[in-house]
This record gives structure tokens, C-alpha cells and sequence, in this order.
């Protein structure tokens, strides 16, 4: 965002050079370390600093783009606190007293632009950080539909079938990705068990089991996934998630004493995940909290 200078901040900024850089050479040493364009400063052999400052800041007016430059030697002057090349000179105390005059002068001036600016750039740093969130929603919002009608397709044309089931757990991983959790894709454990995915939320790990049947999830279903869990390190837990849902009594033997299984189903992805109602991650931690305190493995949706 480029600032516009107003003549008498201008003029203010000129004054203070004149009257704080006494010889010619500091004051051209100054003027090159801002990078000023030195096309006229072969002109201050043969002119007072007063004529050739007059003559730099008029053409460096000329430009808007300049004004940044302009502004940024007036916040170097108004920051210096000592003068000793003019310490050395006749008539030091005078010299120095009208230096600190001018950058007295200067100092509200260059305050003023300086908030009125940090006002504009808080602003414009609000505008694009919303404008990034939009776009980023809008992002996630089309990959959320996109996942949305996948599953849909899926269900109509492979539902039960093996190369559904396939389908289905990279479908899983995807949507797990999309909302940035920790996942890991199928493998096999040391035993040469297949696990379909593996993640992690808040600490915990947990391997999934990804069901894509036309018939709801046995017990039996529930038991030999329970099998994997016990081969695996202590603490890990196990989700299964059925694209059909679950038999009751399969509800039952996952929420058995010590049981470390919890559930999702068809129910929970399409209502709640996909139609953008409730996350993912906050759709797995109500379940984790809800078998924590009440001791059932199954949250049904009517109790999100």
C-alpha cells in the first residue's frame, strides 16, 4: 500500500535535512543509503543544500512511488538523537538546537502517516486474511462434495463387492486427509493382519476397520476385529466403520467391559461429516467422549 505525502510533510522533511546534516558529503552519504535516484546530485557542487534539496524533493514529488522513499528518510531523521559532525562546528550548540527543532517539527507529522498507515495495514491484513479463509472453505467445501458424491457413486455401483471394500478405505483416507488428521494408510501388522487405515487425535491411536457391505456389521465382525486390537500395543483403540450399520447385537459386544472398540456408520458420514454439519475430528471426539462417560461404543446421530 503506497502512502501520499503532503507538501508541508514534504517541505518538513527537506528542512530537516538541510539542518541536520551540515556537510555536503553526509548529506549525500544519507541520501545514497535510501537509494534516492542520484541523477541530480552532481548539482550540489554548485548549489547550497538549501537549492539542491529543493530541487530533489520537487522531482522526487513528482512520483507517487516515491513518496515510500520520501517517508522513509523522514522516520530515519526523527530517530536520530545525536549530531556529533555538528558537535565539531562553529556555533555548535545553535547548529544542533535547530536541528532538533526541525526533527521536533517533523516528529507528528511522520507519527500521524505512520498510524493513519498501520490503520490501513491492519485493514488490508484482515481483508486478505478473510479473503484467504474464504477462498480456503470454498476449496474445502468443493473436495467435501467432491468425496460426497465419490461415496454415492460408489455405494450405487460396488457396494458389497471386494473391489468396493478397496475403494471404500481409500475413500476413508481421503477424507480423514482432508480434514488434516494424522492417517496412515492400509497395511499389514507383524502378524500379517490387514488393517485398513490407522490415525491419531489428541494422543491416541486408533486403527479403523472399513466395512463396506450391503449387510450391517455382525458381532462376529465385532470379535475378530477385537482379535486385532489385542495384538497390537496397549492403549490403541479401534474404530469400525460400516457403511450399513451395525447389528444390536454387535452395539452390545463393542460396548462389553474393556472393550476398546467404537463405532461409526453410514448415518454419521452422510448427515453429519459430508453435509457439513459437525468436522470429522469433532464427530470421532464425541463418540471417544461419549464412551468414555457413559460406556457405549455407538453414538447415534438424534444424540449429536
Amino acid at each position: 500500500m503506497q502512502r501520499k505525502l503532503s507538501p508541508v510533510l514534504i517541505e518538513l522533511i527537506q528542512d530537516a535535512c538541510c539542518k541536520v546534516f551540515w556537510y555536503k558529503k553526509d548529506l549525500l552519504r544519507f541520501l545514497r543509503l535510501h537509494k534516492v535516484p542520484d541523477n541530480n546530485f552532481y548539482l550540489l557542487e554548485s548549489m547550497t543544500k538549501a537549492e539542491f534539496l529543493g530541487i530533489l524533493f520537487c522531482d522526487l514529488n513528482k512520483n507517487d512511488c516515491h513518496h515510500d522513499l520520501i517517508y522513509n528518510i523522514g522516520v530515519d531523521i526523527i530517530n536520530m538523537s545525536s549530531f556529533p559532525h555538528l558537535e565539531k562546528l562553529e556555533n555548535s550548540e545553535l547548529k544542533i538546537k535547530d536541528a532538533q527543532q526541525s526533527i521536533k517539527n517533523l516528529k507528528p507529522h511522520i507519527e500521524k502517516i505512520k498510524n493513519i498507515f498501520s490503520d490501513e495495514e491492519r485493514k488490508e491484513a484482515r481483508r486478505l486474511a478473510e479473503e484467504k479463509l474464504r477462498i480456503e472453505r470454498s476449496l474445502f467445501l468443493g473436495k467435501l462434495n467432491e468425496l460426497s458424491t465419490e461415496l454415492m457413486s460408489l455405494s450405487e455401483t460396488q457396494l458389497g463387492t471386494q473391489e468396493g471394500g478397496y475403494e471404500f478405505e481409500k475413500w476413508l483416507y481421503n477424507l480423514f486427509i482432508l480434514f488434516d488428521l494424522d492417517t496412515r494408510k492400509s497395511y499389514k501388522e507383524s502378524s500379517g493382519r490387514q488393517i485398513d487405515m490407522a490415525f491419531s487425535l489428541d494422543g491416541q491411536n486408533y486403527i479403523v476397520e472399513a466395512k463396506f457391505t450391503k449387510r450391517q456389521t455382525s458381532v462376529s465382525d465385532v470379535d475378530i476385529f477385537n482379535g486385532k486390537l489385542k495384538k497390537l500395543a496397549d492403549g490403541t483403540r479401534g474404530f469400525i466403520i460400516s457403511i450399513s450399520g451395525f447389528e444390536k447385537t454387535a452395539l452390545i459386544s463393542a460396548s462389553s467391559d474393556r472393550s476398546w472398540i467404537l463405532m461409526m456408520d453410514y448415518t454419521h458420514i452422510f448427515s453429519l461429516i459430508l453435509n457439513d454439519r459437525i468436522s470429522l475430528p469433532d464427530v470421532l471426539k464425541r463418540i471417544i467422549r461419549n464412551a468414555s462417560q457413559v460406556g457405549n461404543s455407538y453414538l447415534p446421530v438424534s444424540d449429536f
